[in-house]
């Protein structure tokens, strides 16, 4: 009999345990996806999850999906990519993002008055400052832990407690973000003894911070109702930090009243000035219309070499025109595209088919690099520019840097044929796009090179 009792409590047992520990399926992430759109599509995730407070109503989903984001950021990061740990990586963050955001919706209707308060203490920017991040991360704690992770509701009483705190940090926000710079230098007085070197300006600087508080206390979503007390607090702040700079100016010691009286004198005196340089500018303004007539004669002389370059700029338009013709009889439009700009001459490369994430220059591309060098040698060109684009996959940086490397991949085979005295490169990221960045056709060809003829022997 006891055995039986031992096997049947050790069965309870290991189901329990396995029960516990099912695995979770990961999501199949398509394999034509990049590196740089897995990483995009994962912060998205994240940044409609933080909107929607999904950080709060399934936390633990939430940190196991920020988790499997970040191993994937670091695969990506490495110096060889290994596209099947990148993919097993976003596939169990996309999972618990999958689960996080089924959780959230569950639950969050229960607490939307709870909720709405809490979002707006982060619009007034509570993360933005540490010591109110640590109060809201606190306030959460109370929210889960008395809600038995939004098993159950709150009493009435309680409920209301806890949208107080959200209220309060909410207050706290836009006070610091609105009196930062102010309290700032009301600090830095005080632990230069401003309440001893200057108190009447220290405590009139402070008198007016705390008017200002308790204007956005009582409305702290109208700025229009407490801006004039910012206002006043950050003039009596600047002017308690020129008054302290005066007094240190003068070894420490100078009398209040003094350095107060000189701060005055400075402003007016920088007030005069500025009336005294609109003054200079209304007789630099007849200067110049005298000066305008000397650049009307200057026009005119101008205008005796225009016939000459106008005959320079021809002949290059039909040297253009003949490598344009060339280039079409000789590439395709799948390949690339010619066209004049201005005085200079674009060739657009479309199909060097560099790989995702990736600035070597394909094999396969380089017949369609020497046909075009070859096009390009016959004008003997002086200056060349190589310009790299990318789509709006990834970050900022990460484009700028990739559309760099491409463009001088290309710009150093260009210099191994000598084609040009300077040749500049820049990269544009994805600045410049020439379709839209929904489709993968549009993606496609914005992923480019652009070879420049900026001026020819």
């Amino acid at each position: 009999m006891k055995k039986l009792v031992s096997l049947g409590v050790l069965g309870v047992f290991l189901i329990g345990v396995l029960g516990c520990s099912t695995p979770i399926k990961k999501v199949e992430i398509g394999e034509d996806k990049s590196p740089e759109e897995i990483m995009v599509s994962l912060e998205n995730q994240k940044q409609k999850a933080l909107v929607n407070q999904s950080d709060l109503l399934s936390r633990k989903n939430f940190k196991k999906a920020v988790k499997w984001s970040s191993k994937t950021e670091k695969q990506i990061s490495k110096k060889t990519i290994d596209m099947e740990k990148i993919l097993n990586a976003a596939g169990y963050s996309q999972a618990y993002f999958d689960i996080m955001f089924r959780e959230s919706e569950k639950r969050k209707n229960r607490y939307l008055a709870l909720l709405r308060s809490r979002r707006m203490a982060l619009t007034a920017g509570v993360r933005n400052h540490p010591t109110l991040a640590d109060q809201l991360k606190d306030v959460d704690k109370k929210v889960r832990r008395e809600s038995n992770s939004f098993e159950k509701d709150f009493n009435a009483e309680r409920f209301a407690e806890l949208q107080k705190e959200y209220l309060k940090l909410e207050v706290a926000g836009v006070q610091k973000s609105e009196l930062a710079r102010a309290n700032s230098l009301i600090e830095k007085a005080r632990k230069n003894e401003a309440d001893s070197k200057a108190p009447h300006t220290y405590n009139y600087a402070k008198k007016e911070i705390s008017i200002a508080e308790n204007a956005i206390f009582a409305t702290p979503r109208s700025p229009e109702l407490f801006a004039g007390h910012v206002l006043n607090a950050r003039s009596a702040a600047l002017k308690l930090d020129d008054v302290m700079a005066v007094i240190e100016t003068n070894g420490g010691d100078l009398d209040e009243r003094v350095a107060v009286q000189l701060v005055n004198t400075n402003r007016k005196i920088g007030a005069q000035d500025a009336r005294i340089s609109k003054l200079y500018g209304s007789i630099e303004n007849k200067e110049n219309q005298l000066s305008k007539v000397q650049t009307e004669l200057f026009i005119k002389d101008t205008e005796l070499s225009k016939a000459d370059r106008k005959l320079a700029r021809v002949s290059k338009n039909v040297k253009y025109q003949k490598v344009m013709d060339q280039f079409k009889e000789e590439l395709s439009p799948e390949d690339g595209e010619i066209f004049q700009k201005g005085d200079s001459l674009v060739i657009r490369l479309k199909k060097i088919n560099f790989l995702p994430g990736k600035k070597d220059l394909p094999e396969s591309s380089r017949p369609l690099i020497a046909k075009v060098s070859s096009i390009v040698d016959s004008l003997d060109p002086s200056l060349l520019s190589v310009n790299g684009h990318t789509d709006s996959t990834g970050s900022e940086v990460l484009n700028k840097s990739l559309s760099i490397g491409r463009a001088e991949v290309v710009a150093k085979y260009l210099k191994s044929k000598k084609l040009a005295q300077n040749i500049n490169v820049d990269g544009l990221g994805s600045s410049e796009p020439l379709a839209s960045n929904k489709t993968a056709a549009g993606r496609a060809q914005n992923r480019r090179v652009d070879i420049i003829i900026e001026s020819i022997n």
